[in-house]
Order: C-alpha cells, then structure tokens, then sequence
C-alpha cells in the first residue's frame, strides 16, 4: 500500500479525523498533518488526491471559496503532476476554479445536500 496522508487547516478537524481512523482501525496507517492547503507537498506522482471541500451554502462564503478553490487548482497543477484528482462538488462555478478537467462520476447527497463525485487529471 502507498502512503496515505490528510490534512486540513483546522487543529480540531484533524484530531477528529485522527479518532475516527483510530475506531476504524487504520489510524496508523495515514500521516494526519494540520497545515493549509499552499503548504501540502504531497509525494511524487502518480497518485491520488481526494478532497471533500466546502460547498458555499452558508451566506457570503462563495466568493471566498473561490480562493480556496483555485488554490487548491494551482497546487495540484504544480505540485501534483500526474495525480488523479477527486473530488466532492456542489457547485460547478467553483469546481472551474480549479483550471482541471473534470469528469462525473456519479450523484449522491453528503448532509442531504445534493453532490457530484467529480474526477480529473493533474497536467
């Protein structure tokens, strides 16, 4: 098995994520880091990326999800050549910030909010 790494901006996150590994049994098996997204350096490719980001359904947040969202695009793009990309969506404005394309996968609800699994290539 290759290395499985997460992360996330948010300390609390992070160590809820680091629990609910452990009661799955496989908290040793992925390296759980805080830092923001401009900091990750993930291994060098091929490999997967695979992300559940915010949706911006909470008031004023799109505009500052666009960020986060390009971001994201330009640290793949960089980062992360070769790797394929996936990803939890609702909104197809902010996926295009991420300059990949993307793919369907398939249509599910996360929080009873209606999402695409989406997939891409890092090039």
């Amino acid at each position: 098995m290759g290395v499985l790494m997460a992360s996330d901006r948010d300390d609390g996150v992070v160590k809820s994520a680091q629990e609910n590994a452990a009661l799955a049994g496989v908290g040793n098996d992925i390296d759980f880091q805080v830092r923001p997204i401009s900091a990750i350096e993930p291994p060098v490719g091929p490999g997967w990326m695979i992300t559940n980001p915010p949706y911006g359904f909470r008031v004023g947040e799109r505009g500052s999800l666009r960020n986060l969202y390009s971001q994201l695009g330009k640290v793949v793009r960089s980062r992360a050549k070769g790797y394929t990309v996936a990803l939890l969506s609702a909104d197809s404005m902010l996926e295009s910030m991420l300059q990949i394309k993307l793919e369907e996968i398939f249509r599910t609800k996360n929080g009873g909010i209606p999402v695409r699994l989406m997939k891409g290539l890092a090039v």
